[in-house]
């Protein structure tokens, strides 16, 4: 129950994404089709086989922000960090919108960019620390691997049988989220066409 809004926010802002940014699109669709062929469908073992597909899902997440505050936590004791005092039953939470927009972080936090997931030597996928869309540490969420594999498989099996357009210019899709339970996308149009019949 826990997972199913924030799942298909999530797959809703993967596609918008890109619907967006068509090159983005067809680098993920090659990926896909180099790794899984034409006789098959992806499945999880295909993963680690699929840096740059993880890199936009990750990408997605960043810069999506679905949970733009972290899940309330307390300190046990109190607790020092830099130069501040943080007295014990303090409420924390986490501004994950913040970090996940810090330039000195991210260089250029507002752009689109999946490369920043990838290693620049070899193009494997690489996990960033600034990266906290389920938070951090003991209490970050336990949905995290379940949410990245149906995740994966989503991405993955859509945009193997779809093209993923919209009826408008790609450039005048807005992707800037409103407020409700999460931060979600506004209401848009996409247009599904089929580039590989399914197998």
């Amino acid at each position: 129950m826990a997972g199913t809004e924030s799942t298909s926010t999530a797959l809703t802002c993967v596609t918008l994404f890109l619907a967006k940014y068509p090159e983005v699109q067809r680098k993920l669709q090659a990926e896909i089709d180099h790794v899984v062929g034409e006789t098959r469908l992806p499945s999880l073992t295909d993963r680690l086989s699929m840096p740059f597909t993880q890199a936009v899902i990750n990408e997605t997440l960043r810069l999506a922000v679905i949970f733009p505050v972290g899940v309330p936590h307390k300190s046990t004791q109190e607790v020092r960090i830099g130069d501040y005092t943080i007295p014990a039953n303090t409420v924390i939470i986490a501004n994950t919108w913040a970090l996940h927009f810090d330039q000195n972080v991210w260089r250029d936090p507002t752009n689109f960019r999946p490369d920043r997931f990838l290693n620049e030597d070899d193009g494997s996928f690489v996990k960033h620390e600034g990266f906290l869309a389920f938070s951090v540490g003991k209490r970050k969420c336990i949905g995290e691997t379940m949410a990245m594999d149906q995740l994966f498989m989503f991405v993955t099996n859509i945009f193997k049988v779809f093209n993923v357009g919209s009826p408008v210019l790609s450039e005048e899709l807005d992707i800037d989220p409103v407020l409700g339970n999460l931060l979600s996308p506004k209401p848009h149009k996409l247009v599904f066409t089929v580039r590989k019949e399914p197998l």
